[in-house]
């Protein structure tokens, strides 16, 4: 399993530093990853496979949006036909819910967009 500081550390701009102490020069080593896992990382995290898993993300989010506004029609339609109060609490609970959760994933989707539109002017 990769390791995020592993990732951080094969990204890095200069893989050897020197330290200067007096009249010892010290190299340390900064990059520990070899040069097929640096190159394996680049492979897998390319802009076009990043922008890819935005693109998925954005679809997961229209469908989970329209899933909470199914909800909220539920919950609308079981307040306005029972005369119960706990269902009408349960009604009440379900538009809440339901227009957090479509909330949240509206803003899900603006932000991959962002993602996606930042990814494709190369920023």
């Amino acid at each position: 399993m990769l390791s995020f500081p592993l990732f951080v550390l094969a990204r890095s701009e200069s893989p050897r530093a020197e330290i200067k102490t007096g009249a010892v020069t010290t190299t340390t080593v900064a990059n520990t990853a070899t040069e097929g896992e640096t190159e394996m990382f680049s492979t897998l995290l390319s802009a076009s496979s990043i922008e890819i898993a935005y693109r998925i993300v954005r679809v997961l989010s229209v469908v989970f949006a329209l899933l909470f506004i199914n909800m909220i029609l539920a919950g609308s339609f079981r307040y306005m036909v029972t005369s119960i109060d706990d269902n009408v609490l349960k009604a009440r609970k379900n538009i809440i819910v339901g227009s957090l959760g479509t909330m949240v994933f509206i803003c899900l989707y603006f932000l991959a967009t962002a993602a996606i539109v930042r990814i494709e002017a190369g920023l």
